[in-house]
């Protein structure tokens, strides 16, 4: 197997840190247009994009996207759950609640330098454990696996799930 690896000056020299996204946008400039509707996030979920990235522009396409939660079944599938992360578990998957924030950093959770351990960049054991019982909790409860997604901005916490 060869291992392509470029050096830090020739990706930034050569453009190679610039993505494809952003040639486009800096060469066709009269081709880009703003998303305006989605039809995916519900409102809540949306919303947190408008505050973030969209200035208050991007709509829910119709009732239906605007409104839609997750159906789960929540009743018995708690029961494989540690009773003492239950109550967190119930209310992060509550589907009253779209978005919610997990705030590990007061514990004292932080993130250790994965490269020593061979991760090759941070990792976080809490919360590749929180984010494992989310998941699995979601799956008892009904919600198919191929439908849960789950975003990480350390490519190496990837490996820890």
């Amino acid at each position: 197997m060869i291992t392509l690896r470029l050096t830090y000056s020739f990706r930034f020299d050569k453009g190679y840190g610039v993505s494809m996204l952003m040639h486009l946008a800096e060469g066709f400039p009269d081709a880009l247009s703003k998303l305006t509707m989605q039809y995916r996030m519900n409102e809540d979920i949306c919303l947190l994009s408008n505050m973030i990235a969209y200035k208050g522009l991007l709509k829910c396409g119709n009732d239906k996207i605007r409104t839609q939660k997750l159906e789960l079944v929540i009743s018995k599938n708690l029961d494989p759950i540690n009773p003492a992360d239950q109550p967190w578990i119930t209310q992060a998957i509550n589907p009253d609640q779209p978005v919610i924030f997990l705030d590990t950093d007061d514990g004292g959770y932080l993130e250790v330098d994965g490269i020593r351990k061979g991760a090759g960049g941070p990792i976080n054991n809490i919360e590749a454990s929180i984010v494992q019982n989310l998941v699995c909790t979601l799956s008892n409860c009904g919600i198919e696996d191929s439908s849960i997604g789950v975003i990480t901005p350390f490519r190496s916490q990837v490996s820890n799930f």
